[in-house]
């Protein structure tokens, strides 16, 4: 604490406990150390005549679509490029991202609060609407609104995820509570299957169901009154 200037632990009745300087020192030792390994990982590409490593931190909902599609394009322009992609919530790729573990992130903009020391810019907009599966008996209609659909029929995402939050304002902006009795999963993939194989519905991107759409599996229906 003497070369710094500052108290980096305050000793009471119940123990050490770390001050904010401290922290701050801490946040700081973790962007050098997570340096250092990216400086070492690189070296070792260099020594096989490879490029990287990039590493992107993905949502789920990038990590369906949106960034496998730029890796694969990426490597046919670099193709001794060496990437890592990381799924986490957005909340936690943020820390990620600021103690200098992520090179970018690619997630939803616009739900978490804005985070002064981040910069982010719009890549694209995708709509979100209902999905069922193709022959659903109840939900055919080319268009539907959430109070159209049996609350006991949704299948839905976790808590704690940016996606959550997205459906989640679609519900206050029908005036509709979040279903009390619902399917919820934290996969995409696995939400997918359940709607596939049920008479549920779920809600998603038109982008995310892209294969499935073409294997004639589920359909995208758009959400009527938004």
């Amino acid at each position: 604490g003497e070369r710094l200037g500052v108290r980096v632990l305050v000793r009471g009745r119940f123990g050490a406990r770390l001050t904010i300087y401290c922290e701050a020192l801490m946040r700081h030792c973790r962007v050098v150390s997570s340096q250092l390994k990216q400086a070492a990982e690189e070296m070792r590409l260099r020594t096989l005549g490879a490029e990287g490593p990039l590493v992107i931190g993905i949502s789920p909902v990038a990590g369906s679509s949106y960034v496998p599609e730029a890796v694969g394009r990426l490597r046919q322009i670099m193709p001794l490029i060496s990437v890592n992609l990381i799924e986490k919530p957005s909340a936690e790729l943020h820390a990620m991202l600021r103690e200098g573990e992520l090179d970018l992130v690619v997630s939803p903009v616009g739900i978490l609060p804005e985070v002064p020391d981040i910069d982010d810019a719009v890549l694209l907009h995708d709509e979100l609407g209902i999905v069922v599966r193709v022959g659903h008996p109840r939900y055919h209609s080319p268009t539907l609104a959430l109070q159209d659909i049996d609350s006991r029929d949704w299948i839905l995402p976790t808590q704690f995820d940016s996606f959550r939050r997205q459906v989640e304002s679609l519900f206050i902006a029908s005036n509709l509570r979040w279903p009390g009795v619902a399917i919820s999963a934290n996969s995409m993939t696995a939400v997918k299957a359940l709607v596939r194989h049920s008479d549920g519905v779920t809600i998603m991107t038109r982008s995310l169901i892209a294969v499935e759409i073409a294997a004639g599996m589920l359909r995208y229906v758009d959400i009527k009154g938004l």
